[in-house]
C-alpha cells in the first residue's frame, strides 16, 4: 500500500507504449524507423526534464507538446506494426480453424488500414519511401544500410502485391461508409404510437357513432 501510495503522489511523465513483435523487428531493421523513434524519445526526455517554471508560465506549451508527442509516437507504432507484419509475415499456430486464421489476416489488413488508410496508400507511401531512400541515403546512415532498408520495403511491397486484400469486412472503404452514413442520416424515424394523432384522425374519431366502439359497459347480468 505505501509503495503504490508514493507511486499515486509522484505521476511519472507520458511513457512510450509497449512495442509488439512485429513493430520491434520492423524498428531494429529500419534505420530510418529507429530514427523517428529516437527522435521522440529524446523530446520526451527532454520535456521531462524541465523544470516546473517552464510548465507552470506556459501550461499550454507543454500540453500542445504532450499530446504531439503522444500522437506522434501511436502513429508510428501503428506504421512499424503494420510494416513489421508485412515485411516478415507473422504465421498462425497449427491447428487453428480457418475461419480464426482468416481473421488473424484480416486484423493485419486492418492494422494496415489504421496506420496509412488503405492498402492503395500504403503502396503509394511505400513507392516514395524507395524512391527517396534511392536518390538520397537517411541522414547518418551507410549506403549499406540503406540498401538494406530498401530491399525491405520492396519486401513489403511485393507482399501487398500478392495480397492486395484481406476480407472485405477488414477493409476501410470510404466509399461504403459515406454511402452508409448519409442513408442513415436521410432515413425516416417511424412515428411513436403514442404521438397525437392528427386533426384529421381526431376528427374522423369524434364523428364516428357510438356503436362503432362497442356496447358500453355495464354492471353484470343487465342488458339496456
Amino acid at each position: 500500500m505505501e509503495a503504490q501510495h508514493l507511486l499515486d503522489a509522484f505521476p511519472v511523465p507520458t511513457h512510450d507504449l509497449d512495442v509488439s513483435s512485429p513493430a520491434r523487428a520492423w524498428r531494429q531493421s529500419s534505420a530510418t524507423a529507429q530514427l523517428a523513434v529516437e527522435a521522440v524519445q529524446s523530446r520526451r526526455a527532454a520535456l521531462a526534464a524541465e523544470d516546473g517554471s517552464d510548465y507552470r508560465a506556459d501550461p499550454e506549451r507543454l500540453h500542445a507538446e504532450a499530446a504531439y508527442l503522444a500522437a506522434r509516437a501511436a502513429q508510428l507504432h501503428r506504421e512499424h506494426d503494420a510494416l513489421g507484419r508485412f515485411a516478415v509475415p507473422v504465421t498462425v499456430p497449427d491447428g487453428l480453424p480457418d475461419d480464426l486464421a482468416d481473421m488473424a489476416a484480416g486484423l493485419a489488413q486492418r492494422r494496415l488500414s489504421e496506420a496509412f488508410g488503405s492498402p492503395g496508400r500504403a503502396r503509394q507511401v511505400l513507392d516514395g519511401r524507395i524512391a527517396y531512400l534511392q536518390q538520397q541515403p537517411a541522414q547518418g546512415q551507410r549506403q549499406e544500410d540503406t540498401s538494406a532498408e530498401i530491399a525491405l520495403l520492396e519486401a513489403v511491397r511485393r507482399t501487398l502485391q500478392a495480397h492486395p486484400a484481406g476480407p472485405a469486412h477488414m477493409i476501410l472503404d470510404e466509399g461504403a461508409i459515406a454511402r452508409r452514413v448519409q442513408q442513415a442520416m436521410s432515413a425516416r424515424a417511424p412515428e411513436p404510437s403514442w404521438l397525437v394523432p392528427p386533426a384529421h384522425e381526431r376528427q374522423r374519431r369524434t364523428a364516428a357513432p357510438s356503436h362503432a366502439f362497442g356496447p358500453e359497459p355495464g354492471p353484470p347480468g343487465l342488458r339496456p
